[in-house]
C-alpha cells in the first residue's frame, strides 16, 4: 500500500493506494473529478500518512479509532481515503 497526497487539487486529500493510478480513481470517484491537466499527487511515507491522520484527530478516543480504521482499511484490498478536505463532510 503506498498513500498520496493531493494538495494542489481542488480538494485535498489523502488516499490510500497500490498505484497512482487507483489512487486517481478514488479521488475521481469520492471526492471530485480530476481535470486531466491537474498534475499528479504526492506520494508520502505509510508513516507520514498515519502522522496526518492522527493529527487529525481531536482527541484519544479519536485517534484510537481512527488509527484502528486506517490498520483496517491498510488489509483490505481497494483504494481509501485516509483524509478529506473538511468542507466536504
Amino acid at each position: 500500500m503506498k498513500f498520496y497526497e493531493f494538495n494542489n487539487f481542488e480538494y485535498y486529500a489523502l488516499v490510500g493506494a497500490n498505484t497512482v493510478s487507483e489512487a486517481k480513481n478514488c479521488y475521481n470517484e469520492l471526492v471530485c473529478e480530476l481535470d486531466e491537466y491537474c498534475g499528479e499527487p504526492e506520494e508520502i511515507t505509510r508513516g507520514q500518512a498515519k502522522k496526518k491522520l492522527e493529527e487529525s484527530c481531536e482527541d484519544n478516543a479519536e485517534k484510537i479509532e481512527m488509527t484502528k480504521e486506517f490498520k483496517h482499511n491498510e488489509n483490505v484490498e481497494g483504494s481509501f481515503i485516509v483524509l478529506i478536505d473538511g468542507c466536504l463532510i
